[in-house]
């Protein structure tokens, strides 16, 4: 039973964002998220690959044009 109150909290803002209704995700920064912990925490933390991401967008948007 605490799994499932667990996920239900993680799950909620996916459930609001669904139905387009307003989203709190807790998030300060968009390169945040929220990460549901072994624990049951439901935590927000620093995507790692954030900056590869971008990177790699960067290099994409400039082959596109190019052609």
């Amino acid at each position: 039973m605490a799994e499932e109150k667990a996920v239900r909290e993680w799950l909620a803002p996916f459930s609001k964002f669904v139905k387009g209704e307003d989203v709190p995700w807790g998030t300060s920064e968009i390169s945040q998220f929220r990460r549901l912990m072994p624990d049951a925490r439901v935590v927000v933390v620093q995507d790692p690959h954030w900056q590869i991401l971008m990177d790699t967008a960067a290099v994409l948007k400039r082959v596109i044009a190019m052609e």
